[in-house]
């Protein structure tokens, strides 16, 4: 079981186009966080990947480099 929250600190004049994508970009982020073993969602070091992995799939997602930076305000793994 995985929870994440995540707040993103991106350009304001994109928050539209972040706001048509959302479907698009939570099914990406599901498949992208689903395709991780226990291992690579535990430790530091990978969840740097992956959040990096995330700021592109959002930034691709709405075809605009936006994302700034992208904060897991929660990260729950049971």
């Amino acid at each position: 079981y995985l929870m994440v929250e995540i707040s993103l600190e991106l350009n304001i004049e994109h928050i539209p186009l972040i706001e048509t994508s959302n479907p698009r970009v939570k099914q990406e982020l599901i498949e992208t966080f689903s395709r991780r073993t226990v291992s690579q969602l535990t430790t530091p070091r990978e969840r740097d990947v992956l959040r990096k992995e995330v700021v592109e799939i959002i930034n691709s997602s709405i075809g605009e480099t936006s994302v700034q930076n992208l904060y897991f305000t929660k990260y729950v793994l049971q």
